[in-house]
């Protein structure tokens, strides 16, 4: 069960949060919540230097602890390449929670635009750069109450593939 109240991304002025997006690195790991670093090692843990890890390399049975806050993400592309839309076809709990849930449904039907944006956002970098990043949504006016959402999005190939999905680990504080 969730600890957050019914779609509580549709309260909150995304617009007053400052907003980054980080290829991970040594230095930007310090940003994620230690389970986001778990399922990233799991993720990493059969992959060569520059490859990218495939999802059947990821049980979810070996991560029952993390499903909650887990979405599983078909990036829609254009022959040339470029992100059109993006299907989710998994939404955990937590996430579902804190943003209304739209499974089966496009990023798109997110309440909040600026949400959409930034997801939109963070996974154009990861399969542009075929390396996991992490967005960050912080405070800036600190006399708003405000959560820091912080999303790890990991691209993923099904077997023999080259159409990559998201892997995304979310994090609300």
């Amino acid at each position: 069960m969730s600890s957050f109240p019914r779609e509580l991304s549709k309260t909150i002025d995304h617009g007053r949060a400052g907003f980054l997006i980080h290829s991970i690195a040594p230095e930007s790991r310090a940003l994620l919540h230690p389970e986001a670093i778990w399922l990233l090692d799991c993720a990493y843990r059969n992959v060569d230097r520059e490859g990218v890890p495939l999802r059947c390399d990821i049980n979810p049975s070996d991560m029952k602890h993390l499903l909650p806050k887990i979405m599983i993400m078909q990036p829609e592309l254009s022959p040339k390449g470029e992100l059109r839309d993006v299907t989710v076809r998994l939404m955990g709990s937590d996430v579902s929670a804190f943003y209304g849930d739209i499974s089966g449904s496009s990023l798109r039907m997110l309440a909040n635009e600026i949400a959409t944006e930034r997801g939109f956002m963070c996974i154009e970098r990861a399969l542009a750069d075929r390396t996991p990043v992490v967005g960050v949504s912080k405070r800036t006016d600190f006399e708003t109450p405000y959560y820091q959402v912080t999303m790890l999005f990991i691209p993923v190939l099904e077997s023999n593939s080259s159409q990559p999905q998201i892997l995304a680990y979310f994090h609300a504080n």
